[in-house]
């Protein structure tokens, strides 16, 4: 597979992000990755849906060593960017995972949860897939596929449609 040219580092979101701030680059870096999404769906597409998720959440957990980004320092990357560093966070994951599988025709959204009532400023990303009438969690940071973590308030965000 051939990624091509990787023209950005990386793109610095805010200091001290709230989800609103999160939201707006997840989308940001989904849409600028999904002509990347379309030519690397035939390596992910498998038999049915469900197969499909599970192949993106092992690819990613396999292939891409997760590092985490200090909250005051946080950043978004498209999804060739994120293959060629071959590192990134929560939020890369499921940029990586929503513009893959909505390239695959699953439906997939972003999910931002905050794990602490008193801690404000840190947030897990994940992704989100409907596969019939059953929402499958595509989290590559979680050792276990489909498993939720544990949050107090929980942002489901859509990819734009473009």
């Amino acid at each position: 597979m051939s990624i091509g040219s990787v023209d950005r580092k990386n793109q610095f979101i805010t200091y001290f992000q709230n989800a609103n701030d999160i939201a707006k680059e997840l989308r940001r870096s989904e849409i600028e990755s999904r002509k990347f999404a379309k030519q690397v769906k035939k390596f992910f597409k498998k038999n049915d849906d469900e197969e499909t998720c599970e192949f993106v959440w092992r690819f990613l957990r396999v292939y891409i060593r997760y590092k985490a980004e200090p909250p005051e320092r946080q950043t978004g990357k498209t999804i060739p960017r994120f293959f060629v560093d071959k590192t990134g966070d929560c939020k890369h994951y499921s940029i990586a995972s929503v513009g893959i599988l909505n390239a695959c025709g699953i439906p997939a959204w972003f999910s931002v949860v905050r794990q602490s009532e008193t801690d404000k400023t840190r947030f897990h990303a994940y992704c989100s897939a409907l596969i019939g009438n059953k929402v499958v969690i595509v989290d590559p940071c979680r050792t276990k596929f489909d498993s939720e973590c544990y949050f107090v308030k929980k942002y489901n965000f859509s990819p734009i449609k473009k």
